[in-house]
């Protein structure tokens, strides 16, 4: 789910902002940079660094339109694409002695054709590709269900379209399940009350343990077929966050906790890496975490934030999100006392990097690409309509606009319903003419670009 907004820049409030919470702007041209040199070693801290995003959704490819830019300082950024996002994760991992990457779930689900219609296994190649390390699982890796969300992180083949690639001597290749770890500390079985997935995961660095947890928003099974996750309660995402981080303190000795949290706000419309007027969920959410816990990475609105929500006892603490489609890394930097074990929380830093595309390509990501890519072309360039001017949809998701009216007109034409509804926030590309990604003639319409309009598993019902 995402909410686009302005992300018009207002200079004073931004730097009034980043002086008071000690968080860097980062511009287009300095984002592909690699990070500065450590400073200020501590014999007794070790620095680590966390590179966050959120919402993948399968983004392979490169997006044209406002999928693929950031608007900064009036100008529209090209942003996105996995060869990209992996670039960049290489630059700026460059200098740090510990750095882990995690995500704040939707890396799967609502995603484009290349990977969606090879039930999502092309994004997991590509996050192992970028050295993923953990995430939280959001709303979308139920959009096929429980199952096929252990299916993802355990592998195996899929139950119905079976194995999608070959060996040269043309026997199916097993998925091999995801390199990294899912995160659900907040999504229990009704009857054995155990997570689906782990509530969390402790990585150890040096002399000292991170711990982190993850979650998705309570609202989830409202937001997926009903049919695919019976059984499985959603929990309140404080009241489960707070129990898992007093488990991990503990039983696990880990005081430096952060929380991987599929749900987010919006702010008002400053640049993207600040903080003004923020509101949704995340406000009472992060307001309410427990001040065990150092940091939050957020999601789910698709929206770029780095801001400073304190805690329970008034504590500075970071709450971040990375916007969506890879197009936003966010750098966290902090230090971790060697004698407490817990963040030093007056030392973190953060910043969001746009993905600009003046890198250069990751080799092995571009490898993953084209393989998926020429797979995905068979099905993907069938003509199936055509368009006589561009049908788009708004950016601006109280408002009305032709797409979502169209798809609504063919919902109620197919049903035979009196009035259809169609949530403006499910259309997720526009109709174009000028389109032609199988070379195909001017106005015709691919399976692939109408899959694109609506990657989702949806049904209709009258």
């Amino acid at each position: 789910m995402s909410r686009p907004g302005s992300l018009r820049r207002r200079t004073t409030a931004a730097v009034a902002l980043t002086a008071a919470i000690g968080i860097a702007v980062t511009t287009a041209s300095a984002a592909g940079a690699a990070p500065r040199g450590l400073s200020n070693h501590h014999p007794n801290r070790v620095s680590v660094q966390l590179l966050s995003f959120n919402d993948y959704h399968g983004h392979l490819e490169q997006d044209s339109g406002s999928d693929g830019s950031v608007d900064f300082e009036g100008k529209s950024i090209e942003t996105n694409g996995a060869v990209y996002l992996a670039r960049h994760l290489k630059n700026l991992r460059r200098g740090h002695d510990h750095s882990l990457t995690v995500a704040a779930g939707d890396l799967i689900g609502g995603s484009t054709f290349v990977s969606g219609v090879f039930h999502d296994e092309p994004s997991i190649e590509s996050l192992k590709q970028m050295h993923l390390d953990v995430s939280s699982v959001g709303n979308h890796e139920f959009d096929e269900g429980v199952s096929e969300l252990l299916r993802i992180q355990n592998g195996g083949c899929h139950p119905v379209d079976g194995c999608f690639l070959k060996d040269t001597a043309g026997n199916d290749i097993r998925y091999p399940g995801a390199s990294f770890q899912y995160l659900a500390a907040n999504v229990v079985n009704t009857q054995t009350k155990k997570t689906v997935l782990p509530r969390w995961w402790i990585k150890k660095l040096g002399s000292v343990k991170i711990g982190f947890i993850g979650m998705t928003l309570e609202g989830t099974d409202s937001l997926v077929s009903p049919a695919g996750v019976a059984g499985y309660d959603f929990q309140d995402e404080v009241k489960a966050g707070n129990r898992a981080a007093k488990m991990l303190q503990k039983k696990k000795g880990v005081k430096a906790i952060v929380v991987l949290l599929h749900e987010g706000g919006v702010q008002d419309g400053g640049s993207y890496s600040s903080c003004e007027g923020i509101s949704g969920p995340i406000v009472d959410i992060a307001k309410r975490l427990a001040p065990k816990i150092d940091a939050v990475v957020t999601g789910h609105t698709h929206q770029p934030y780095v801001c400073n929500i304190p805690d329970p006892k008034g504590q500075r603490r970071l709450v971040t999100s990375a916007m969506s489609y890879g197009r936003i890394i966010t750098e966290t930097n902090l230090k971790i006392n060697v004698k407490t074990g817990d963040v030093v929380r007056r030392s973190e830093k953060a910043v969001n990097h746009l993905v600009t595309r003046d890198v250069p390509e990751d080799r092995g990501e571009r490898k993953i690409v084209d393989k998926w890519v020429a797979l995905a072309s068979g099905p993907g360039n069938r003509v199936v309509g055509s368009i006589a001017e561009d049908i788009k949809r708004s950016s601006n998701r109280g408002a009305e606009s032709p797409l979502p009216n169209l798809i609504a007109d063919a919902q109620k034409v197919s049903t035979g319903s009196q009035v259809a509804f169609m949530n403006a926030g499910g259309v997720r590309a526009d109709l174009l003419v000028a389109n032609s990604p199988a070379g195909e003639a001017a106005g015709q319409i691919t399976y692939r670009e109408a899959y694109n309009v609506q990657p989702f598993s949806n049904i209709l019902q009258t």
